[in-house]
C-alpha cells in the first residue's frame, strides 16, 4: 500500500475514534434521559383528606351498586372512567392494606390509561441504580365462545424506551417463574404474558356470593366498558 494511503487511513481511524468518543456519551445521556423520562400518560392521584374520602364512598358506592344489579339477575353495563379508578388506586392501600402486597416493594403510585383497545399500566420503580416508570400495555378480549377471559402484553417501556422482557424480568425478579421467591403461585411470567393469559369466564362477587361473566369488554379513550352477566 503507498505511503499516502496508510497516512490517510490512519487519519480517518483517528477521526473517527475521535467521533466515536464525542458520539458515545452523547448516545448513552439520550438514553438515559429516554430511560428517565415521565411518560405525559402517567399520572397517579395525589389525594389530600377530602379526596381520600369522595374517592372512598365512590368506591364503595360503585361495588354497592355492582352487587345490587347482580341480584336483580339482569345483564348490565359497567363504565369505569380512567379518573376515578387512579384515585381508587391511590385511596386503595388506606381502604385495604393487604393491596400494599400486590406490588414488589420496589413498585409505587400506580396509575392506568384506557386507550382505544389498549389498558397501560405503570408504576414508579426505584431502585439502588436509579429510578423510572415501569409500564406494560395490556390487551383484554373474551373468547367467541364466552367461557374463558385473556389478556395479553404489546409492549414494555422504562420511562419512554421499550425494553425486552428478560431485562424486565431480571428487573423484577418475581416476574420469572425460575427465581426462587415467595410470591403467590398465581403469579406468572412476563413470557406467559406476552404469550397471553386465559382464566376461566365465571366469577363470583365476594358480597353476598353472587357468580357472573363478562360478555364483552372494550376500551376507549379515558373509560373501560364492561358487560356482565349474572349467572
Amino acid at each position: 500500500m503507498r505511503p499516502e494511503r496508510v497516512t490517510a487511513l490512519r487519519r480517518w481511524r483517528r477521526r473517527g475514534g475521535l467521533a466515536l468518543l464525542v458520539i458515545s456519551p452523547l448516545s448513552a445521556s439520550a438514553l438515559w434521559l429516554t430511560f428517565q423520562h415521565k411518560p405525559s400518560w402517567y399520572r397517579p392521584v395525589l389525594l389530600n383528606a377530602d379526596n381520600f374520602q369522595r374517592a372512598r364512598r365512590e368506591a364503595v358506592a360503585a361495588a354497592d351498586d355492582f352487587g345490587d344489579k347482580l341480584v336483580a339477575g339482569r345483564p348490565f353495563e359497567v363504565t369505569l372512567r380512567q379518573q376515578s379508578v387512579n384515585e381508587w388506586l391511590a385511596a386503595l392501600p388506606e381502604i385495604w392494606p393487604e393491596a400494599k402486597d400486590a406490588l414488589p416493594p420496589e413498585l409505587s403510585a400506580p396509575a392506568v390509561r384506557f386507550e382505544p383497545g389498549l389498558l397501560r399500566i405503570g408504576a414508579h420503580l426505584e431502585r439502588a441504580v436509579g429510578q423510572t416508570i415501569l409500564s406494560v400495555d395490556l390487551v383484554p378480549e373474551v373468547s367467541k365462545d364466552g367461557a374463558s377471559i385473556g389478556i395479553a402484553a404489546r409492549a414494555l417501556r422504562a420511562g419512554s424506551l421499550s425494553i425486552p422482557r428478560i431485562l424486565f424480568e431480571r428487573v423484577l425478579p418475581w416476574f420469572d417463574p425460575q427465581a426462587p421467591s415467595t410470591a403467590p403461585d398465581d403469579r406468572v411470567s412476563i413470557g406467559q404474558l406476552f404469550s397471553g393469559v386465559t382464566s376461566s369466564n365465571r366469577f363470583v362477587w365476594p358480597n353476598g356470593e353472587r357468580a357472573f361473566r363478562i360478555q364483552s369488554v372494550s376500551l376507549i379513550d379515558g373509560e373501560l366498558h364492561l358487560n356482565i352477566e349474572p349467572l
